[in-house]
């Protein structure tokens, strides 16, 4: 018997726990193969438990955020200043650091980690 596991390139053997890659040169996936040709249906992959999902989608906003030179609250405090002085000038982000790779470095990070936020409080 055999388990299908969710956006994979292999499968799972039940009775030894092996994972076998998706590849017609693998004598076990030739196995696996053989034995659906036999008309047996592998077990569906597990959907993640809601406290996986969440704690996955944390994960993902973790390695973004460690992959920075700053934290959190220093990249909000440096995206607060170029804000002000934009409103100061009276001129848009764009106008302004538009061409500032600093600028544009911090906005997309945090344009990232919003986007990941909004996901990980869809979870439900």
């Amino acid at each position: 018997m055999y388990k299908l596991i969710k956006n994979s390139t292999s499968i799972v053997r039940i009775f030894d726990g092996a994972t076998i890659p998706i590849d017609l040169n693998n004598a076990d996936y030739q196995g696996y193969l053989k034995w659906v040709g036999e008309g047996n249906v592998p077990f569906p992959f597990d959907e993640p438990t809601l406290a996986e999902r969440k704690a996955d989608k944390q994960s993902e906003i973790d390695a973004l955020e460690a992959s920075q030179y700053m934290t959190r609250g220093e990249r909000e405090g440096w995206l607060m200043m170029f804000e002000s002085k934009a409103a100061a000038q009276s001129v848009s982000l764009e106008t302004l650091y538009g061409v500032n790779p600093f600028y544009k470095k911090l906005k997309d990070v945090n344009d990232q980690v919003t986007v990941l936020r909004a996901e990980l409080k869809e979870i439900v």
